[in-house]
């Protein structure tokens, strides 16, 4: 008995020994594993650290240099946008141009547009009038415009437009139009110069054009024809008329006299753009040739300037080629118009003047697609040249200028030429559903008397603003143009920028 118990004994301790053993080598054998695990967890513990402590570091440093922005320029900046962010905010957290574009439609198919225009430009060139467009007005496919200015010196301006995009064949675009300026402020300008003088303007003009499409793709010939009555009288000023060392250059030029222009043109258009007033793609080439045949001038302003004859020939005709083609940049977004949805986050984004905001905005790695996605570059070349059947007989009111509709939008109706030849280049991007930002520069030629183009003669101008339209559809733009960093141009109107 003792004997056995003894054995049991002896069993259980070789058992506990044998496992001791085995429980040894086991852990023997793993320790490699669990002190490389140990030494990798304190490596990438070590890494961290030194990680977090460089990223503190760093942190600590942009601190220190973005102290005085945050803790100084931030709250300036603040107080100096806050009269201009908060009714921004308010716009576009209460969608106040969806309302306002509401405000101004009308109609059971929302095909009336009413809304005002405004020029708050210096001095009597100030205006405010108004414009109304209804499309399918009598027919399928027809347009009719009116507007109206009123300006700070009593002066009127008005324009009626009807228009019917299939006629006959289903082809054919008919359009008649009439405007009236009553402007006692106009001017004539002296040829190649920028010599200009009062000269009170009546002017009464009606047109016919048609247009019919060629059987080229995206091509068309249109002709038009009307006749443009031309009433002047004198300066209310004595000290505003024509210097006397002067008037023997305008004494054929229909100075102070009335007379009739019929003007006949001819134009053929290649035009392969997606969107009339929106295009992101394509090209547009024109070419137009002009026939104006002017009338006798009459109607002296007294007997004192009898000396004023009419006996040149005061017809002239013109050449103008037109060349436009537009980039579309950017891979991410297939078109350049925003969605709604899109216009919505937009405007959070432009609510946002902070410069926390502004600083990530312009961060390095957002750059590519801030400048260079969803953009659209817009270049124009136009060529200008007139032809007097009689050197010295065409009337100098009919003269083209240099100003923000060649375009050079730093200048305003100055330097009368014979021939004008600029280049525009255009980078517009889309701000909101109905409104694109706009950064333009300029560069234009005017001839001198002979018609020859001078490099005296080159100007530049350069500029920005907005431009508010739907594809189909202008409504206005907004801008300003400089010539140098000196004068400045304010541009308000209805007309698009390249025409």
């Amino acid at each position: 008995m003792e004997t056995n118990v003894r054995k049991s004994k002896e069993y259980k301790i070789c058992c506990i020994f044998a496992k001791c053993v085995l429980l040894f080598i086991f852990c023997f054998l793993l320790s490699p594993v669990y002190a490389s695990d140990t030494i990798e967890n304190n490596a990438e513990k070590q890494a961290q650290e030194e990680s977090e402590n460089k990223e503190n570091s760093g942190n600590l440093l942009l601190k220190i240099v973005f102290w005085p922005f945050e803790a100084l320029l931030q709250p300036l900046a603040e107080v100096m946008i806050y009269p201009f962010s908060e009714p921004l905010r308010y716009a576009f957290q209460n969608g106040v141009v969806e309302k306002a574009v509401d405000l101004i439609t009308f109609g059971e198919n929302k095909n009336i547009f009413i809304y005002p225009v405004m020029n708050l430009k210096p001095g009597t060139s100030t205006m405010l009038g108004f414009m109304y467009r209804h499309s399918f007005l009598l027919f399928p496919n027809d347009y009719f415009v009116l507007s109206g200015e009123l300006y700070a010196n009593s002066d009127t301006y008005y324009s009626v437009r009807y228009s019917q995009k299939r006629l006959f064949d289903g082809n054919t675009y008919v359009s008649l139009q009439h405007k009236g300026n009553f402007n006692r402020d106009g001017n004539i300008r002296l040829l190649g110069s920028d010599d200009a003088y009062y000269l009170p303007d009546t002017t009464l003009r009606f047109d016919l054009i048609v247009a019919h499409p060629l059987p080229f793709p995206n091509t068309s010939v249109d002709f038009s024809t009307g006749i443009n009555m031309r009433y002047f009288g004198l300066p209310e000023m004595r000290e505003d008329w024509v210097e006397f060392e002067d008037i023997n250059k305008l004494e054929e030029r229909g100075l102070y006299q009335d007379f009739k222009i019929f003007p006949q043109s001819l134009t053929v258009v290649f035009d392969n753009t997606e969107s009339p007033y929106v295009p992101s793609s394509g090209f547009r080439i024109q070419g137009r040739a002009s026939y104006n045949f002017v009338t006798d001038y009459s109607n002296l302003p007294s007997d004192d300037w009898d000396f004023f004859t009419s006996e040149k020939n005061h017809d002239y005709w013109s050449l103008e080629f037109l060349f436009q083609t537009y980039f579309y940049l950017g891979k991410d977004s297939k078109q350049y118009l925003l969605s709604k949805k899109e216009a919505r986050e937009k405007r959070k984004e432009y609510a946002d003047f902070s410069l926390n905001h502004l600083a990530r905005l312009w961060n390095p790695s957002k750059l590519n697609s801030l400048l260079l996605e969803r953009r659209v570059l817009a270049l124009q070349y136009r060529y200008l040249r007139y032809f007097e059947m009689e050197k010295g007989g065409m009337p100098a009111i009919s003269f083209p200028r240099l100003n923000d509709r060649f375009p050079l939008r730093g200048y305003e109706n100055t330097w009368a030429a014979l021939a004008i030849t600029g280049l525009s280049l255009e980078y517009r991007w889309p701000i909101d559903y109905y409104i694109d930002g706009v950064l333009f520069s300029e560069c234009a030629v005017f001839a001198d008397e002979k018609g020859d183009f001078q490099w005296d003669n080159f100007k530049h101008s350069w500029g920005m603003g907005i431009r508010v339209r739907r594809p189909d559809m202008y409504f206005f733009r907004f801008q300003l143009g400089f010539h140098g960093f000196h004068g400045i141009h304010l541009v308000m109107t209805i007309a698009p920028e390249f025409q």
